[in-house]
């Protein structure tokens, strides 16, 4: 199962190439141009992966990486023209799982990816199967939902990672 990337890029050409890219290589994802609606779509569409340029136009992309590591932990691959060492230092420092300066391959893009979703996958906070069920309770991987008894049950995203994680037995 590969993760729902977000994508957080505000210059247009770039966000037309990711789409493309991950469309030809099935990745499903969801595109945010500004901070604000990245983090509105990151607590609401709970996505396993983002990519993040750190120049927006509203909120620096080191507030974003921040406010993401108050509460989730979430991989964050950084995608920017800030290629000063101090940048990427203190992006890593902040949170920032990898760091990829502009302009970049394609495909060593997608072996990053690839290793993050391996190490998501090892750690099962992306599984291999798409439900899991065990009694009553049913884990819906690819909705990222959670229903006990067939009731749906409204998680914050920590909260569906610990029971991903759980269930997964690491």
């Amino acid at each position: 199962m590969k993760p729902l990337i977000l994508s957080i890029e505000d210059d247009a050409q770039m966000a037309s190439l990711l789409k493309t890219l991950f469309e030809i290589s099935e990745y499903p994802m969801i595109q945010a141009r500004n901070g604000k609606e990245a983090l509105r779509l990151f607590l609401s569409e709970k996505p396993d992966l983002v990519l993040l340029d750190l120049g927006l136009p509203d909120l620096d992309g080191k507030e974003i990486i921040r406010k993401i590591r108050e509460f989730a932990q979430t991989p964050i691959l950084v995608l920017s023209a800030r290629s000063e060492d101090t940048d990427k230092i203190e992006a890593l420092d902040l949170g920032a799982d990898d760091y990829l300066t502009k302009p970049f391959s394609v495909e060593e893009l997608l072996a990053r990816i690839r290793v993050i979703s391996r190490r998501m996958e090892q750690s099962g906070v992306i599984p291999a199967q798409t439900i899991f069920v065990n009694g009553g309770l049913e884990i819906h991987y690819e909705e990222q939902e959670v229903y006990l008894d067939h009731k749906r049950l409204h998680l914050t995203p920590l909260e569906y990672r610990l029971i991903v994680l759980f269930v997964s037995g690491n």
